[in-house]
């Protein structure tokens, strides 16, 4: 067997050969679009069979409230990705997930993409919680995760993919400026913002796939992931150090 890197786009007169990259299903966005429904539907029912104490009650038991969390409810910082403060929030982060999400986990595979969008999320969260004093909720931080993976992957792969690499990182540009100047508003937790997009670019260039084409003696030729995951585990059990480190700083700051 013999490898070499994907060849960049060659002026040439002769049509290039082209080896299309491995592609999962979105099996795993759609799991986390479902469960974002199902928990916001849970909380809806609460509230007409009980009033709207018991829907404050999810609030409570699941959002981002800082002396709760230094109290050691450190589950808020995951719990808080799948709580929605309305209709509208819910359905602006479906959205987002839904066109997102399948960008990312299409060549990342869905257990990087799950480790993306959790520990993005996360790491949004953890944001959060050290510089917003005001409870909080919401899959945000995690889309926002997604915004930054997809940009690294294809900054790193921009020879690969060529002008389209170019004009889709152009978009990720303005789709990002654009939604943090929305996120100056009051009420908005943009700090979570900033954490899950840092958090998702570095996670991508960490675990992300780096593609060659590989070829036997016959001629035969495929694109593979000359980094599989299992030999990136390393460096994704150093990023939940961080956020570890990252937690116990939040603790001190609130303190």
């Amino acid at each position: 067997m013999s490898t070499r890197n994907i060849p960049e786009e060659s002026p040439s007169t002769q049509t290039p050969q082209r080896f299309p990259i491995p592609s999962a299903a979105p099996r795993a966005t759609y799991i986390f679009l479902s469960v974002n429904i199902v928990v916001f539907v849970a909380q809806f029912g609460l509230q007409l069979a009980a009033g709207q104490i018991a829907s404050n009650l999810v609030f409570a038991f699941g959002a981002k409230i800082n002396e709760f969390i230094v109290a050691g409810q450190y589950y808020r910082l995951v719990t808080m990705i799948f709580l929605h403060g309305g209709l509208v929030h819910l359905a602006f982060n479906s959205y987002a997930l839904y066109i997102i999400g399948p960008t990312v986990e299409r060549p990342f595979g869905s257990l990087r993409f799950l480790i993306v969008y959790l520990l993005s999320g996360v790491t949004g969260s953890i944001f959060s919680f050290i510089f917003n004093p005001h409870p909080a909720v919401g899959a945000s931080g995690a889309i926002f995760g997604l915004i930054g993976a997809s940009g690294v992957y294809l900054f790193t792969h921009r020879r690969v993919f060529g002008a389209l690499a170019k004009q889709r990182l152009n978009s990720i540009a303005m789709i990002t400026i654009i939604n943090l100047v929305i996120g100056l508003n009051p009420g908005i937790d943009n700090w979570a913002h900033i954490g899950g997009l840092i958090g998702g670019g570095v996670l991508a260039w960490l675990i992300e796939p780096v593609w060659q084409l590989e070829s036997d003696y016959s001629g035969a030729a495929q694109v593979v992931d000359s980094s599989p995951l299992k030999g990136r585990w390393p460096v994704v059990l150093a990023y939940g150090f961080a956020i570890v480190a990252g937690i116990m700083l939040g603790t001190a700051v609130q303190r």
